[in-house]
């Protein structure tokens, strides 16, 4: 199976786009609504983390800053919600 097509920067937005969505910040794709919903932004911060795990070593320097940068953002994001 090839990636061709799949950049992993798109990849990784469009996880993070997740947690924005689940923390309210930016409207559901498909109902175009916004709402908290922190069990949905916990397991796409999740799914980033382990992402982040899983390509440990593998990924080129702009490939980790992004995760890294993102991680970092948006789990200050959640920490101020569920404060």
């Amino acid at each position: 199976m090839s990636d061709a097509g799949v950049e992993f920067s798109h990849f990784v937005i469009s996880l993070a786009q997740g947690v924005m969505v689940g923390l309210g910040e930016v409207p559901d794709p498909e109902t175009r609504q916004t709402h908290l919903n922190l069990p949905m932004a916990n397991h796409s911060l999740a799914v980033l983390q382990m992402l982040k795990t899983k390509t440990a070593g593998n990924l080129s320097a702009d490939e980790q800053k992004l995760i890294d940068a993102l991680l970092k953002d948006l789990t200050e994001k959640l920490e101020q919600v569920s404060s």
